[in-house]
């Protein structure tokens, strides 16, 4: 079996054009319902797009404490 090499930050230099997508994605579906899976604990997708959707559930394997995105854990 393969170990895990550890939290990995996907694409850290395409942040810039993920977000663009996402917002896009945004501007055409209405409503738009997210389920963000694998969301993160920084929160970046959400403050950036997801914020601005009719309806957001992110679901990860960590908590922030005062992070108050809806999210299961």
């Amino acid at each position: 079996m393969k170990s895990s090499p550890g939290k990995v930050h996907n694409a850290a230099a395409a942040v810039a054009a993920k977000l663009e997508i996402r917002r896009r994605v945004l501007g055409e579906v209405k409503p738009a319902r997210v389920l963000d899976l694998f969301c993160g604990p920084d929160g970046e997708m959400h403050r950036g797009a997801w914020k601005d959707a009719a309806s957001y559930l992110g679901v990860d394997k960590e908590y922030r404490w005062g992070d108050a995105r809806p999210r299961f854990i």
